[in-house]
């Protein structure tokens, strides 16, 4: 069976998921990949991967170009009714992430029609568009692909020459948790993404690089503030730095994808009870 099942329990499993095809008109879909990943790195936690036999439907000169997938390698392969109840259990109530997803839903709900089986929508929590996001949140970057988004926050896409749809699920997890997209409230909600910060630059003896404690969050305090969880500073020491109240520094770092919602909704709930959260 392709792909690796994955991990049980979670309270929200973000994934990534991207498809090569036979090209626009009437294509079929010729590989699948999805890769759940870690929310705050980028990392991923397990993976899915199949090519397809496009039965009987050539591969166009166009596609040939992008992705390399000749009819001679895709014939053979499994065919979208083998694979499909693996694929829709592996994104199972996810929050899926493409880049134009339209796109690879679009293709994907047709292949689940053809073999009578409920849209891609129909099986997870939500999908979100990163081209889309990008398009809101990043109007200043000329343009957009997945290569402009990777060379913007600084992500090594040496490895890829050719479009293949894991390597691009395992570039788009980073870029999606650097652009803010996993952050709670974002993705789904269409609000323009946050930023996520660059490594906190110099800071002066109290760890502020501009900022003002307790004023707007700006970019630096932004920062400053990943840096320091990312030390792991307790978030009393956080709490000193900032000047703000435990509650803004847990909000803050679910806004940044940081933190998931459920650590989020534990940090809360100990701040609520009377003591300062734990890390």
């Amino acid at each position: 069976m392709p792909g690796s099942a994955p991990p049980s329990a979670r309270t929200l499993r973000h994934v990534a998921f991207d498809t090569e095809t036979t090209g626009f008109s009437g294509a079929r879909v010729v590989e699948l990949a999805a890769v759940e990943f870690d929310p705050a790195s980028g990392e991923p936690i397990a993976r899915f991967h199949t090519y397809l036999d496009p039965q009987g439907t050539p591969v166009e000169s166009g596609a040939l170009s992008v992705h390399g997938l000749t009819d001679d390698f895709l014939r053979g392969k499994p065919r979208f009714a083998d694979v499909a109840d693996a694929f829709t259990g592996f994104v199972a109530g996810a929050r899926l992430y493409a880049h134009n997803a339209p796109f690879d839903r679009r293709m994907l709900d047709a292949e689940l029609a053809r073999i009578e089986r409920p849209g891609l929508e129909g099986h997870v929590a939500g999908i979100v568009c990163t081209l889309a996001l990008a398009n809101r949140g990043l109007a200043h970057l000329p343009k957009k692909k997945l290569d402009d988004l990777c060379d913007h926050f600084e992500v090594d896409r040496s490895a890829r020459s050719l479009h293949g749809a894991m390597i691009d699920c395992e570039l788009l997890a980073i870029v999606a948790v650097r652009m803010g997209a996993t952050a709670a409230g974002t993705a789904l909600s269409g609000r323009r993404a946050p930023a996520v910060p660059r490594p906190a630059a110099e800071a002066d003896a109290d760890g502020r690089i501009g900022w003002r404690a307790g004023g707007p969050w700006l970019g630096d305090e932004r920062a400053a503030l990943v840096a320091g969880w990312r030390r792991r500073e307790p978030i009393e020491a956080l709490v000193a730095r900032h000047g703000r109240t435990p509650r803004a520094i847990v909000m803050q770092l679910q806004r940044l994808g940081e933190i998931d919602d459920a650590r989020a909704e534990r940090l809360l709930a100990a701040a609520g009870g009377g003591g300062l959260p734990r890390y």
